[in-house]
Protein backbone atom coordinates (compact mmCIF):
# COMPACT_ATOMS: atom_id res chain seq x y z
CA UNK A 1 0.00 0.00 0.00
CA UNK A 2 1.15 3.36 -0.63
CA UNK A 3 0.20 6.27 1.42
CA UNK A 4 -0.13 9.72 0.54
CA UNK A 5 0.55 13.29 2.12
CA UNK A 6 -3.13 13.32 2.95
CA UNK A 7 -4.55 16.93 3.59
CA UNK A 8 -5.59 16.91 7.74
CA UNK A 9 -7.53 19.48 9.45
CA UNK A 10 -9.44 22.67 8.29
CA UNK A 11 -8.29 22.00 4.74
CA UNK A 12 -9.43 18.57 4.32
CA UNK A 13 -12.85 20.05 5.83
CA UNK A 14 -13.38 22.92 3.41
CA UNK A 15 -12.19 20.93 0.49
CA UNK A 16 -15.03 18.55 1.06
CA UNK A 17 -17.83 21.34 1.52
CA UNK A 18 -16.23 23.95 -1.37
CA UNK A 19 -14.72 21.57 -4.20
CA UNK A 20 -16.68 18.09 -3.04
CA UNK A 21 -20.21 20.27 -2.72
CA UNK A 22 -19.27 22.02 -5.89
CA UNK A 23 -19.28 19.12 -7.89
CA UNK A 24 -22.50 17.49 -6.89
CA UNK A 25 -24.66 21.08 -7.36
CA UNK A 26 -22.98 21.42 -11.41
CA UNK A 27 -23.34 17.38 -11.79
CA UNK A 28 -26.36 17.14 -11.13
CA UNK A 29 -27.66 20.39 -12.97
CA UNK A 30 -25.83 18.94 -15.97
CA UNK A 31 -27.96 15.64 -15.31
CA UNK A 32 -30.78 17.64 -15.53
CA UNK A 33 -29.96 19.23 -18.52
CA UNK A 34 -28.79 15.31 -20.25
CA UNK A 35 -32.67 14.38 -19.16
CA UNK A 36 -33.98 18.23 -20.64
CA UNK A 37 -32.11 17.45 -24.24
CA UNK A 38 -33.53 14.05 -24.38
CA UNK A 39 -36.91 14.89 -24.35
CA UNK A 40 -36.00 17.88 -26.40
CA UNK A 41 -34.66 15.55 -28.90
CA UNK A 42 -38.02 13.16 -28.77
CA UNK A 43 -39.98 16.50 -28.56
CA UNK A 44 -38.46 17.25 -31.73
CA UNK A 45 -39.21 13.99 -33.25
CA UNK A 46 -42.13 14.39 -32.61
CA UNK A 47 -43.19 18.01 -33.82
CA UNK A 48 -41.09 16.96 -37.27
CA UNK A 49 -43.88 13.50 -37.85
CA UNK A 50 -46.81 15.58 -36.68
CA UNK A 51 -45.48 18.21 -39.24
CA UNK A 52 -44.76 15.45 -42.11
CA UNK A 53 -48.07 13.73 -41.21
CA UNK A 54 -49.89 17.08 -42.51
CA UNK A 55 -48.57 16.02 -46.52
CA UNK A 56 -50.24 12.28 -45.90
CA UNK A 57 -53.95 14.07 -44.65
CA UNK A 58 -54.13 16.33 -47.32
CA UNK A 59 -53.23 13.78 -50.32
CA UNK A 60 -55.88 11.21 -48.52
CA UNK A 61 -58.47 14.37 -48.17
CA UNK A 62 -58.05 14.90 -52.13
CA UNK A 63 -57.88 11.31 -53.01
CA UNK A 64 -61.57 10.34 -51.21
CA UNK A 65 -62.26 13.60 -53.02
CA UNK A 66 -61.33 12.26 -56.12
CA UNK A 67 -63.06 8.81 -55.42
CA UNK A 68 -66.58 9.97 -54.38
CA UNK A 69 -66.52 13.17 -57.14
CA UNK A 70 -65.18 11.14 -59.68
CA UNK A 71 -64.15 14.60 -61.97
CA UNK A 72 -61.23 13.77 -63.77
CA UNK A 73 -60.89 17.01 -64.06
CA UNK A 74 -60.01 17.43 -60.53
CA UNK A 75 -56.97 15.40 -61.41
CA UNK A 76 -54.34 17.86 -62.71
CA UNK A 77 -55.59 20.67 -59.35
CA UNK A 78 -54.63 17.22 -57.11
CA UNK A 79 -51.16 17.48 -58.34
CA UNK A 80 -50.80 20.80 -58.01
CA UNK A 81 -52.62 21.11 -54.56
CA UNK A 82 -50.23 18.67 -53.16
CA UNK A 83 -46.54 20.11 -54.64
CA UNK A 84 -48.17 23.59 -53.12
CA UNK A 85 -48.40 21.76 -50.07
CA UNK A 86 -45.48 20.15 -49.86
CA UNK A 87 -43.14 22.60 -51.47
CA UNK A 88 -44.48 24.92 -48.13
CA UNK A 89 -44.17 22.14 -45.93
CA UNK A 90 -40.24 21.75 -47.21
CA UNK A 91 -39.89 25.27 -46.37
CA UNK A 92 -41.79 25.34 -42.77
CA UNK A 93 -39.64 22.12 -41.42
CA UNK A 94 -36.86 23.99 -41.97
CA UNK A 95 -37.85 26.69 -40.10
CA UNK A 96 -39.23 24.69 -37.27
CA UNK A 97 -36.20 22.92 -37.62
CA UNK A 98 -34.07 25.70 -36.51
CA UNK A 99 -36.03 26.35 -33.96
CA UNK A 100 -36.07 23.25 -32.35
CA UNK A 101 -32.58 23.06 -32.64
CA UNK A 102 -32.11 26.58 -30.94
CA UNK A 103 -33.54 25.30 -27.76
CA UNK A 104 -31.22 22.24 -28.11
CA UNK A 105 -28.30 23.73 -28.48
CA UNK A 106 -28.06 25.87 -26.05
CA UNK A 107 -28.92 23.48 -23.73
CA UNK A 108 -26.20 21.38 -24.92
CA UNK A 109 -23.56 24.78 -24.67
CA UNK A 110 -25.17 24.86 -20.89
CA UNK A 111 -24.56 21.34 -20.16
CA UNK A 112 -20.83 21.06 -21.39
CA UNK A 113 -20.75 24.24 -19.20
CA UNK A 114 -21.69 22.61 -16.10
CA UNK A 115 -19.21 19.54 -16.75
CA UNK A 116 -16.69 21.75 -17.30
CA UNK A 117 -17.21 22.77 -13.58
CA UNK A 118 -17.10 19.46 -12.31
CA UNK A 119 -14.48 18.53 -13.94
CA UNK A 120 -12.76 21.94 -12.45
CA UNK A 121 -14.48 21.23 -8.79
CA UNK A 122 -12.91 17.27 -9.00
CA UNK A 123 -9.66 18.54 -10.35
CA UNK A 124 -9.15 20.80 -7.17
CA UNK A 125 -10.58 18.40 -4.63
CA UNK A 126 -8.10 15.28 -6.24
CA UNK A 127 -5.48 17.66 -6.49
CA UNK A 128 -4.23 17.47 -2.85
CA UNK A 129 -4.67 13.77 -2.96
CA UNK A 130 -7.52 13.86 -0.49
CA UNK A 131 -7.33 9.51 -0.07
CA UNK A 132 -5.15 6.89 0.53
CA UNK A 133 -3.76 6.17 -2.79
CA UNK A 134 -2.62 2.21 -2.68
CA UNK A 135 -1.08 2.40 -6.32
CA UNK A 136 0.24 5.23 -8.25
CA UNK A 137 2.12 5.49 -11.50
CA UNK A 138 3.60 7.84 -13.52
CA UNK A 139 3.55 7.65 -17.27
CA UNK A 140 6.07 9.71 -19.67
CA UNK A 141 5.87 9.11 -23.57
CA UNK A 142 7.30 11.12 -26.65
CA UNK A 143 4.79 11.67 -28.49
CA UNK A 144 4.69 14.84 -31.20
CA UNK A 145 7.91 16.43 -30.66
CA UNK A 146 7.51 16.56 -26.75
CA UNK A 147 6.89 14.61 -23.57
CA UNK A 148 3.50 13.71 -22.49
CA UNK A 149 3.24 12.73 -19.19
CA UNK A 150 0.46 11.44 -16.52
CA UNK A 151 -0.56 10.92 -12.97
CA UNK A 152 -2.53 7.76 -12.52
CA UNK A 153 -3.65 6.97 -8.89
CA UNK A 154 -5.74 4.33 -7.61
CA UNK A 155 -7.79 4.21 -4.20
CA UNK A 156 -10.05 1.82 -2.35
CA UNK A 157 -13.29 1.17 -3.08
CA UNK A 158 -12.76 1.10 -6.44
CA UNK A 159 -11.74 5.20 -7.24
CA UNK A 160 -9.01 5.97 -9.60
CA UNK A 161 -8.13 9.28 -11.47
CA UNK A 162 -5.45 10.63 -13.41
CA UNK A 163 -3.59 14.16 -13.99
CA UNK A 164 -1.92 14.86 -16.83
CA UNK A 165 1.53 16.42 -16.09
CA UNK A 166 3.39 19.49 -16.81
CA UNK A 167 6.62 17.76 -18.63
CA UNK A 168 8.22 21.28 -19.28
CA UNK A 169 8.60 21.95 -15.30
CA UNK A 170 11.30 19.19 -15.49
CA UNK A 171 14.07 20.35 -17.03
CA UNK A 172 15.65 16.78 -18.33
CA UNK A 173 12.39 16.36 -20.31
CA UNK A 174 12.58 19.69 -21.67
CA UNK A 175 14.09 18.12 -24.68
CA UNK A 176 14.41 14.71 -26.36
CA UNK A 177 16.05 13.07 -23.78
CA UNK A 178 18.86 11.01 -25.60
CA UNK A 179 21.54 8.37 -24.59
CA UNK A 180 24.19 10.46 -25.08
CA UNK A 181 22.81 12.85 -22.33
CA UNK A 182 22.50 10.58 -20.02
CA UNK A 183 25.73 8.33 -20.27
CA UNK A 184 27.88 9.46 -23.03
CA UNK A 185 30.09 6.57 -24.46
CA UNK A 186 28.03 3.55 -23.05
CA UNK A 187 28.36 0.96 -24.99
CA UNK A 188 26.03 -2.13 -24.63
CA UNK A 189 26.55 -6.27 -25.46
CA UNK A 190 23.52 -7.50 -27.53
CA UNK A 191 24.82 -10.14 -29.55
CA UNK A 192 27.72 -12.87 -29.06
CA UNK A 193 30.03 -13.91 -32.22
CA UNK A 194 33.24 -16.14 -32.22
CA UNK A 195 36.49 -14.99 -33.46
CA UNK A 196 37.95 -16.47 -36.55
CA UNK A 197 41.44 -17.09 -35.11
CA UNK A 198 40.56 -18.84 -31.24
CA UNK A 199 36.76 -19.47 -31.49
CA UNK A 200 36.79 -18.01 -28.71
CA UNK A 201 33.46 -16.20 -27.42
CA UNK A 202 33.25 -12.24 -28.55
CA UNK A 203 30.46 -9.72 -27.32
CA UNK A 204 29.35 -7.05 -29.95
CA UNK A 205 28.08 -4.08 -28.21
CA UNK A 206 25.93 -1.55 -29.64
CA UNK A 207 26.49 2.31 -29.38
CA UNK A 208 23.77 3.77 -26.57
CA UNK A 209 24.46 7.52 -27.53
CA UNK A 210 22.09 7.56 -30.60
CA UNK A 211 19.24 6.47 -28.53
CA UNK A 212 16.17 8.41 -27.47
CA UNK A 213 13.50 8.16 -24.33
CA UNK A 214 10.79 6.86 -25.75
CA UNK A 215 8.92 5.87 -23.04
CA UNK A 216 9.28 5.58 -18.89
CA UNK A 217 6.97 4.64 -16.45
CA UNK A 218 7.51 4.44 -12.58
CA UNK A 219 5.47 2.87 -10.24
CA UNK A 220 6.62 2.98 -6.45
CA UNK A 221 10.30 1.99 -6.80
CA UNK A 222 10.35 0.15 -10.01
CA UNK A 223 11.10 2.18 -13.20
CA UNK A 224 10.48 1.10 -16.87
CA UNK A 225 12.39 2.79 -19.37
CA UNK A 226 12.35 2.21 -22.74
CA UNK A 227 14.95 3.39 -25.23
CA UNK A 228 14.79 3.77 -29.20
CA UNK A 229 16.88 3.99 -31.84
CA UNK A 230 14.57 6.29 -34.87
CA UNK A 231 16.70 4.89 -37.53
CA UNK A 232 17.27 1.24 -37.01
CA UNK A 233 13.77 0.75 -34.77
CA UNK A 234 16.24 -0.91 -32.25
CA UNK A 235 14.47 -0.56 -28.45
CA UNK A 236 16.54 -0.92 -25.00
CA UNK A 237 14.12 -1.67 -22.24
CA UNK A 238 15.58 -1.16 -18.81
CA UNK A 239 13.72 -2.10 -15.61
CA UNK A 240 15.31 -1.29 -12.14
CA UNK A 241 13.62 -1.92 -9.21
CA UNK A 242 15.11 -0.37 -5.79
CA UNK A 243 14.53 -2.16 -2.79
CA UNK A 244 16.02 -0.88 0.52
CA UNK A 245 19.42 -0.92 0.13
CA UNK A 246 19.21 -3.28 -3.03
CA UNK A 247 18.65 -2.62 -6.41
CA UNK A 248 17.76 -4.89 -9.52
CA UNK A 249 18.23 -4.67 -12.94
CA UNK A 250 16.81 -6.22 -16.01
CA UNK A 251 17.99 -5.44 -20.02
CA UNK A 252 15.81 -6.31 -22.72
CA UNK A 253 16.84 -5.70 -26.21
CA UNK A 254 15.03 -6.10 -29.76
CA UNK A 255 16.28 -5.27 -33.52
CA UNK A 256 14.65 -6.23 -36.36
CA UNK A 257 16.44 -10.14 -36.18
CA UNK A 258 15.47 -10.85 -32.63
CA UNK A 259 14.40 -9.99 -29.38
CA UNK A 260 17.03 -10.90 -26.11
CA UNK A 261 16.72 -10.73 -22.38
CA UNK A 262 20.85 -9.47 -22.01
CA UNK A 263 20.71 -9.90 -18.23
CA UNK A 264 19.60 -13.53 -18.79
CA UNK A 265 22.44 -14.49 -20.83
CA UNK A 266 25.47 -14.57 -18.55
CA UNK A 267 28.12 -13.54 -21.41
CA UNK A 268 26.06 -10.65 -22.17
CA UNK A 269 25.59 -9.89 -18.30
CA UNK A 270 29.04 -9.88 -17.57
CA UNK A 271 29.72 -7.32 -20.14
CA UNK A 272 27.05 -4.84 -19.00
CA UNK A 273 27.89 -1.56 -17.40
CA UNK A 274 25.46 -1.95 -14.16
CA UNK A 275 26.79 0.49 -12.50
CA UNK A 276 26.27 2.88 -14.99
CA UNK A 277 23.30 2.03 -16.17
CA UNK A 278 21.91 2.02 -12.38
CA UNK A 279 22.77 5.48 -12.36
CA UNK A 280 20.99 6.57 -15.06
CA UNK A 281 18.14 5.07 -14.15
CA UNK A 282 18.00 6.51 -10.45
CA UNK A 283 18.37 9.98 -12.31
CA UNK A 284 15.16 9.32 -14.73
CA UNK A 285 13.45 7.85 -11.80
CA UNK A 286 14.16 10.81 -9.18
CA UNK A 287 13.70 13.50 -12.50
CA UNK A 288 10.23 11.63 -13.17
CA UNK A 289 8.87 11.28 -9.57
CA UNK A 290 9.18 15.30 -9.30
CA UNK A 291 6.63 15.62 -12.23
CA UNK A 292 3.30 14.46 -9.78
CA UNK A 293 3.83 17.81 -8.22
CA UNK A 294 3.50 19.72 -11.75
CA UNK A 295 -0.42 19.15 -12.92
CA UNK A 296 -1.78 20.54 -15.59
CA UNK A 297 -5.21 19.44 -15.44
CA UNK A 298 -7.62 16.44 -14.56
CA UNK A 299 -7.63 13.60 -17.33
CA UNK A 300 -10.34 11.12 -15.89
CA UNK A 301 -11.92 10.20 -13.08
CA UNK A 302 -13.50 6.62 -12.67
CA UNK A 303 -15.80 4.80 -9.86
CA UNK A 304 -16.71 1.24 -10.30
CA UNK A 305 -15.43 0.91 -13.79
CA UNK A 306 -17.62 4.34 -14.85
CA UNK A 307 -15.94 7.29 -16.44
CA UNK A 308 -17.34 9.97 -13.95
CA UNK A 309 -16.61 12.87 -15.99
CA UNK A 310 -18.49 11.64 -19.04
CA UNK A 311 -21.70 10.17 -17.15
CA UNK A 312 -21.31 13.09 -14.51
CA UNK A 313 -22.61 10.34 -12.09
CA UNK A 314 -20.62 12.33 -9.45
CA UNK A 315 -23.03 11.60 -6.15
CA UNK A 316 -22.41 8.09 -5.37
CA UNK A 317 -18.56 8.76 -5.79
CA UNK A 318 -18.88 11.03 -3.24
CA UNK A 319 -20.39 9.31 -0.81
CA UNK A 320 -18.30 7.07 -0.97
CA UNK A 321 -15.61 9.50 -0.42
CA UNK A 322 -17.34 10.66 2.61
CA UNK A 323 -17.67 7.15 3.86
CA UNK A 324 -13.76 6.77 3.91
CA UNK A 325 -13.09 10.68 5.37
CA UNK A 326 -16.11 10.53 7.63
CA UNK A 327 -13.76 9.62 10.96
CA UNK A 328 -11.31 12.41 10.44
CA UNK A 329 -13.97 14.85 9.24
CA UNK A 330 -15.91 14.46 12.21
CA UNK A 331 -13.39 15.32 14.67
CA UNK A 332 -12.07 18.25 12.57
CA UNK A 333 -15.57 19.66 11.96
CA UNK A 334 -16.29 19.45 15.63
CA UNK A 335 -13.14 20.78 16.40
CA UNK A 336 -13.59 24.22 14.08
CA UNK A 337 -17.43 24.36 15.40
CA UNK A 338 -16.06 24.76 18.89
CA UNK A 339 -13.26 27.53 17.97
CA UNK A 340 -15.25 29.33 14.78
CA UNK A 341 -18.36 30.62 16.30
CA UNK A 342 -20.12 31.29 12.64
CA UNK A 343 -18.62 27.45 10.96
CA UNK A 344 -21.94 25.91 11.51
CA UNK A 345 -23.85 27.91 9.84
CA UNK A 346 -21.98 28.99 7.05
CA UNK A 347 -21.30 24.70 6.62
CA UNK A 348 -24.86 23.62 6.46
CA UNK A 349 -26.18 27.04 4.56
CA UNK A 350 -22.97 25.68 2.13
CA UNK A 351 -23.94 22.23 2.00
CA UNK A 352 -28.12 22.82 1.99
CA UNK A 353 -27.21 24.03 -1.62
CA UNK A 354 -27.45 20.31 -2.62
CA UNK A 355 -30.96 19.96 -1.50
CA UNK A 356 -31.85 16.58 0.13
CA UNK A 357 -28.35 14.92 -1.38
CA UNK A 358 -27.05 17.41 1.63
CA UNK A 359 -28.23 14.80 4.25
CA UNK A 360 -24.98 11.98 3.38
CA UNK A 361 -22.49 15.11 3.76
CA UNK A 362 -23.96 15.78 6.90
CA UNK A 363 -23.78 13.09 8.38
CA UNK A 364 -20.17 12.86 7.16
CA UNK A 365 -19.41 15.57 8.97
CA UNK A 366 -20.86 14.41 11.98
CA UNK A 367 -23.92 17.01 12.30
CA UNK A 368 -27.48 16.15 13.08
CA UNK A 369 -29.67 17.95 11.18
CA UNK A 370 -32.50 16.54 12.64
CA UNK A 371 -31.79 17.20 16.38
CA UNK A 372 -30.35 20.82 14.84
CA UNK A 373 -34.17 21.43 13.51
CA UNK A 374 -35.64 19.93 17.02
CA UNK A 375 -33.78 22.40 18.69
CA UNK A 376 -34.46 25.29 16.30
CA UNK A 377 -38.18 24.74 16.78
CA UNK A 378 -38.22 25.14 20.42
CA UNK A 379 -39.83 27.99 21.85
CA UNK A 380 -37.29 30.55 23.87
Amino acid sequence: MQTSDLPHGDKLVKQVINDLVDAVINSERGLELEAEIKNAKVEKENHLKRERQILSDVNAVLMNYLAEEKFDEFKVYSSNINDYVKSSLEDYEKILGRILDMSYESKSKDLEAYRLKTTRALESFFSRDPITILESEISVRYVDGGYESRYRCNCSRDIQYEYLLNSSEIDMLKDRVTGAKLAKGLRIPVRLGKTWVSRDVSVDKEKFDSYFLSLATLNENNIIAVFTNEETGSVFRFHCSFSGGSTFLEVDYKDTLKAISLTSQPALNNSLDRETIISMMTKIKDEIDGLKYHRLRLAKVQYMGEDVLKSLSVYPLAKTILDLLSPQLVRETQRMISVEEDFKETLMNRVSLMGPKSRAFLQALGIDQEKDEEVESKPA
